[in-house]
């Protein structure tokens, strides 16, 4: 399994290049908040804004953040059969965001198998040192009903 003991699981099969759900939590400037990049995804900027990251766990946000998007918890693994996608929305209204962060998957994932990323997507786009992370090969799921 993924390393975070997070998880998203196929409930059915998934094709590659299907949307698996959207990565959500508050959007934070980069500079002063981003301290733990454990669960952060950062948002490249465009022209002169400043950086934003998507803070999917709730760590360096100053106020309860609840869990509303669950494939935010998707887990990191040095084989990742999904990867984080940014959406642009084509006629966002003033109070709606112009872009999104979408999961999506890379390859085909048989229902009840664990949806991962690499290890890069998070942590602030740092690339963290690969654990052996071979043990998710051992693991069978029962597909969820």
């Amino acid at each position: 399994p993924a390393r975070e003991e997070l998880g998203v699981f196929a409930r059915q099969k998934l094709r590659s290049g299907q949307a698996i759900g959207e990565l959500g939590g508050p959007r934070l400037p980069v500079h002063p908040f981003l301290r733990y990049t454990d669960r952060a995804v950062v948002i490249p900027a465009s022209g002169a804004n400043e950086p934003v990251f998507i803070d999917t766990g709730g760590a360096n946000s100053p106020f309860h953040v609840p869990r509303l998007h669950p494939a935010s918890s998707v887990g990191c693994a040095g084989n990742p059969n999904a990867r984080i996608e940014k959406w642009t929305v084509q006629d966002a209204g003033a109070t709606e965001l112009g872009e999104r962060m979408w999961l999506v998957a890379s390859e085909d994932i048989e229902a009840g198998a664990e949806v991962r990323v690499d290890l890069k997507a998070f942590d602030g786009g740092y690339k963290r040192p690969r654990p052996r992370d071979d043990g998710w090969r051992r693991v069978r799921l029962i597909t969820p009903p």
